[in-house]
């Protein structure tokens, strides 16, 4: 346990890498970004 999310992230293959940016930068308003980044960690 006690991996970071940096760790995590780095293991993903790219196309799951960009899924899960695209669903960040995709985000309209910078609440939604915010929320979106809180579910990852």
């Amino acid at each position: 346990m006690g991996e970071g999310l940096a760790e995590i992230f780095e293991r993903l293959s790219r196309s799951a890498e960009k899924v899960i940016l695209q669903g960040l930068v995709m985000a309209k308003r910078p609440e939604t970004r915010i929320k979106r980044m809180g579910r990852l960690g």
